[in-house]
């Protein structure tokens, strides 16, 4: 329910009023209330008035709003700050009205209070058309006098406390006073109506009808000279008298009063032509300029700009008609050389050089808001929520209503305002109102824009659009308000969003100017002629601006932008084009200084760069038999196929056949490539048939050397594969303790990462023609001593083997793919610093620069006949030991980090945090792996494997289970012994020898059997088809890792479906563990997939 505001007044605290504004404000209004300065009050449709008298009259206002109310003054302090000295003596007035004796030294008697009091209430209460003094004295004479001061209308008695003026809104949102509602009571009594044409000397005035009436409007253009006629006619006479607060015409020739409500009165009444509008002589005539008038436009609202309809316009002695167009927006930018900030003006356009000011009037309405110094708004967020919502509901959801449009933002903010004091909140809400309402109405000037009247509109949907696409492009930040016609935002600011800003405004239509030249978007024509090389490519650039050839060498940009963005150049800042600017940065790292710029050379790979730039519109001018080699490799359509090598022992899928000749392609033209197919699709065999093809001559070898870096688990792979696939190509093993590299009766090394970082100082002279990495994800760390030294190896070909190119993040494909295609992805900081926030954008571009040199097929999409695979999470409870073992650990854990990170060098401190949290993953295995003795207590993952290989053995499955710790598959082999299940286990312990032979036990079986494996030693290089379940005992951080091991049993040879099931511990590192998971399959998936 609504409370009414005297109630809610008069439950306010009386010390309310020393929270409103500063001391020294409260302190001058404490001085007008004993003064007796609140001069007259009302109450109108449930609103409370009070008229305080200061430097001249202002009205207060108090308006009802759920249980709290809402509040206003007109004077100018209110408008900046909220809050004023004519706030605190109407509050103080009101109260000591409602409650006697409040508050010290009252300026009436309490006797007085309590009939105030009455006439309020019945005010209030429905008693308000009958006048609250007549009662007590006589209706007052209405006096009609240029000598009474501002007000005009003199209301005697002036002790008469309730016969005042009515606070309404204009049209433009003003607050503005007239007495027209007290004078429709008052002139009621005609005998009493005088005009005062001398001081002190009354003459009776009497009332007629306006019969006749009609306007007399006029906008007269002579040369230079401008008039303004108002005026009005009675049967095509003029006539004279003083319109008093426009309606009230007197007549002192025939001593009459004339009550008019024409068109002229609502153009004059507004103030518009700088006259004291509550007194006009008519008819009213103004002279002014074309030069003052262009500079200085009418400003009119709805009401006014309708009235124009009735005016005659004139041009050099000939009726002519209006104009009416749009204004259109433009934004002038200047720097402050003396601070560097930057200070900005919004500005109307006619035509080109004709403008409008927009921008004071902007200040007017919105100051308090942009400037942010308001409490809900105070905030860049806040800020953002208030643009946002009053943008939705005017632009998006089209609402049209003050009501409608106020509620959504009262509603978006009734939190906020919530953590302030009624009064408070209640100005805010007004703030809040008066914006809308100055959004709501448009606004006209009135000008001359090449001797034609005009009238342009300045409509304020626009205007919001624009304003929030500026504010939205810069952050919200708040920028300052300088004077009436600027605002003043950081340098720093405005360049970081140059790019949003410029693509908003431009959104807009909205013209921008820097230091006074025009800021713009320019025809450019950027082609590149190229020549080819062995290894690299000359370029010949052309740009054009307008048709004319620029030499870019020469070319001056804005300093104050990074990257190059703007150019300048004599009568304008030219915007590039993304590609133009793409083109320049492209050229700029590839120019030599001992070439001329004319002419540039590139290093073969760097050509994609600009075959990039083809698709944007640049012109690159190729060499047909080079387009022809890019255009193959960019859709991978035109790869010539090749005979496979007749050594071969072998029969290929297609896929297989298309990888062979994708790699004699990439061999052929002298680049390197990533083989990433899924495991299992035989990334060996592919490599094999481009050795076979070297060795027969299908493709014209270099030195015929070749050299294949793997795992130790994949030596004995290797050399199985060559001999069952190609016998005829000879090769080495370069391991073991007494090994020397003898190259006469050879053609392929097999050797290990290990001993190529040992050796690397023998390895890097010999001259490879292939080098083959395989399991190349073992390289993902740039800075390793490994990685290091497979770089430094000379080969005419590098090849990379690994499903998994990218398992944590985007520097391990960096690693990668600069290792086999030197200088492709740039600088490693560069490259890095895009992927601290990869945007889906710049994600596509590295897909497609890649993209021709990164082969993957999965198994789904290439082996329709490979069974299903499904996985299955299953989430475990600990037991109650177990659980509050694991919060006491939590607890240490996170001492013990916070502690390493504070008093560590930051290596060491991440060293010890993981360490904490593998304590963690241990303990949700089992607490004897953190040293806690279990009493015989079988732990949760334990009791579900049992259960599932009691299930799977009965019904003749094989399973593989997975751990990470050894120490817990020691555990697990204890217990799964002691069940009677069949098992085996391989970890890193175990010899190469025996690996071979467990392999084929596990493999030939007639019975089910469990095949204990370590993750890391057995998710490599290993067959189990046999197995068609797979159970990983615990997480592990990286999903490749996971699916490697998953496919030793998932890949060619597999005839059943595949189970794969991961123990969880619920509520654990595990759980965390497992999103940290599907993050990183999401990148790895965008990357490849």
């Amino acid at each position: 329910m609504i409370i009414d505001i005297l109630t809610i007044i008069g439950e306010l605290s009386p010390g309310v009023i020393f929270k409103l504004a500063t001391l020294d404000v409260v302190q001058r209004g404490i001085r007008y209330f004993e003064e007796g300065r609140a001069i007259k009050i009302w109450i109108k449709n449930g609103v409370l008035y009070v008229k305080v008298r200061g430097s001249e009259d202002y009205i207060v206002d108090f308006s009802p709003f759920e249980d709290s109310f809402s509040y206003y003054c007109n004077c100018p302090a209110f408008e900046e700050f909220g809050s004023c000295k004519h706030l605190i003596c109407a509050l103080m007035t009101v109260k000591e009205i409602l409650e006697p004796g409040t508050y010290p030294n009252p300026p009436f008697s309490e006797e007085e209070a309590y009939r105030l009091q009455d006439e309020l209430e019945n005010m209030l209460f429905g008693k308000e058309k009958e006048s609250p003094s007549s009662s007590h004295t006589p209706l007052p004479p209405v006096v009609f006098s240029p000598y009474s001061g501002d007000s005009a209308i003199s209301v005697r008695p002036e002790k008469d406390f309730m016969n005042i003026f009515v606070l309404l809104f204009d049209h433009f949102g003003h607050r503005i006073r007239h007495g027209e509602s007290t004078l429709e009571e008052l002139m009621q009594n005609q005998d009493r109506l005088f005009f005062e044409p001398k001081k002190d000397q009354l003459v009776p005035l009497s009332v007629t009808e306006p019969e006749g009436v009609e306007p007399d409007i006029r906008f007269i253009l002579d040369d230079t000279r401008v008039r303004f006629h108002f005026g009005l006619q009675k049967d095509g006479h003029p006539i004279k008298g003083h319109l008093y607060h426009g309606k009230y015409l007197v007549d002192t020739s025939d001593k009459t009063i004339t009550v008019v409500d024409q068109p002229v009165v609502r153009l004059l009444k507004t103030g518009i032509w700088d006259r004291d509008t509550i007194r006009v002589r008519l008819p009213y005539e103004k002279t002014t300029t074309v030069r003052l008038l262009q500079s200085n436009p009418v400003l009119l609202g709805e009401e006014e700009k309708d009235t124009l309809r009735y005016a005659v316009w004139m041009v050099n002695g000939k009726t002519t008609e209006l104009q009416e167009t749009d204004l259109r927006f433009a934004i002038n930018i200047d720097r402050r050389d003396y601070t560097g900030d930057l200070l900005v003006r919004f500005i109307g356009l006619l035509d080109e050089g004709h403008t409008v000011d927009i921008h004071s009037l902007i200040n007017d309405y919105m100051g308090w808001l942009i400037k942010g110094s308001h409490g809900p708004v105070r905030s860049k967020a806040n800020r953002e929520r208030f643009w946002s919502t009053l943008y939705t509901a005017m632009v998006e959801k089209r609402r049209k209503t003050l009501a409608s449009i106020s509620k959504a933002i009262e509603k978006e903010f009734k939190e906020d305002l919530k953590r302030f004091k009624d009064f408070t909140a209640a100005s805010y809400r007004g703030f809040f109102r008066d914006l809308v309402r100055f959004f709501l109405t448009n606004h006209y000037y009135l000008t001359l824009n090449n001797n034609h009247w005009t009238l342009a509109c300045l409509n304020k949907k626009s205007l919001l659009k624009m304003l929030f696409r500026f504010f939205q492009a810069l952050g919200f930040a708040a920028p300052k308000i300088v004077g009436q016609r600027f605002f003043m935002i950081k340098e720093e600011v405005f360049w970081k969003n140059f790019g949003k800003f410029y693509e908003a405004m431009a959104e807009s239509s909205v013209q921008i100017t820097y230091n006074k030249k025009p800021i713009r978007m320019s025809s450019w024509n950027v082609s590149f002629e190229v020549q080819s090389g062995i290894d690299w490519f000359e370029l010949k650039p052309k740009f054009q601006l307008e048709n004319n050839e620029v030499d870019i060498s020469n070319l001056r940009f804005l300093p104050e932008i990074q990257g190059n963005r703007l150019v300048v150049t004599e009568d304008a800042i030219e915007v590039l084009p993304p590609d133009v600017q793409k083109a320049m940065e492209i050229l700029q790292k590839s120019a030599q200084k001992d070439r001329p710029p004319e002419i540039v050379r590139v290093p073969k790979l760097q050509i994609l760069d600009y075959l990039e730039l083809a698709k944007a519109g640049v012109q690159v001018k190729l060499p047909p038999e080079i387009e022809k080699v890019f255009k193959s490799l960019q859709d991978f359509k035109g790869i010539p196929e090749r005979p496979l090598p007749e050594g071969l022992k072998a029969t290929l899928r297609q896929y297989q056949k298309e990888g062979y000749w994708w790699l004699c392609f990439l061999y052929e033209h002298r680049f390197g490539g990533c083989l990433a197919d899924d495991m299992g699709l035989g990334k060996t065999i592919q490599s094999i048939c481009l050795l076979g093809a070297l060795k027969e001559g299908i493709i014209k070898p270099d030195s015929g050397k070749h050299l294949v870096v793997v795992p130790p688990s994949l030596v004995h792979n290797w050399e199985s594969e060559l001999r069952r696939f190609y016998p005829d190509l000879r090769f080495m093993s370069y391991t073991g303790g007494q090994r020397a590299l003898d190259l006469a009766e050879t053609d392929v090394v097999i050797t290990t990462y290990g001993i190529m970082r040992q050796d690397i100082e023998v390895l890097k002279d010999q001259p490879w023609d292939v080098v083959i990495f395989d399991e190349a994800q073992r390289l993902k760390n740039i800075f390793a001593d490994t990685t290091g030294a497979a770089r430094t190896l000379k080969a005419r070909f590098k090849l990379a083997l690994t499903g998994t190119p990218i398992e944590n993040h985007l520097g391990e494909y960096y690693s990668i793919i600069d290792l086999v295609l030197p200088g492709l992805l740039g600088r490693y900081e560069e490259f890095m610093a895009h992927c601290k926030n990869p945007s889906k954008q710049w994600l596509q571009y590295l897909v497609r620069k890649t993209g021709p040199f990164v082969l993957r097929r999965t198994k789904e999409e290439i082996l329709k006949e490979l069974p299903p695979k499904t996985e299955v999470d299953l989430y475990l409870d600990m037991t109650p030991k177990q659980r509050a073992l694991y919060g006491a650990l939590v607890e240490e854990t996170k001492k013990t980090i916070e502690e390493a990170f504070a008093t560590k060098t930051p290596a060491r401190a991440r060293v010890i945090a993981l360490v904490a949290l593998t304590k963690l993953r241990r303990l949700c295995l089992s607490p004897a792996l953190v040293g806690v003795p279990t009493d015989n207590e079988v732990p949760p993952k334990l009791e579900a494997l049992q259960e599932r290989l009691e299930l799977l053995m009965d019904q003749g499955h094989s399973c593989l289970v997975f751990s990470q710790f050894t120490s817990f598959l020691d555990i697990v082999e204890e217990f799964i012994s002691k069940n009677g299940f069949p098992y085996l286990r391989l970890d890193g312990s175990t010899p190469m020898a025996k690996r071979k032979s467990l392999v084929r036990a596990f493999q030939n079986s007639k019975q089910p059997m469990v095949f204990l494996v370590s993750l890391k030693a057995g998710g490599q290089g290993l067959n189990l088809t046999k197995a068609t379940y797979v159970i990983h005992l615990d997480p592990w951080w990286n999903p490749a890792v996971e699916d490697q091991a998953t496919d030793r049993t998932h890949r060619i040879g597999q005839k059943k479906k595949v189970t794969v099931i991961r123990f969880l511990m619920k509520d654990t590192i595990e759980e965390k563990m497992t999103v940290l998971k599907e993050k990183k399959q999401a990148l790895y998936r965008a990357l490849l997939e």
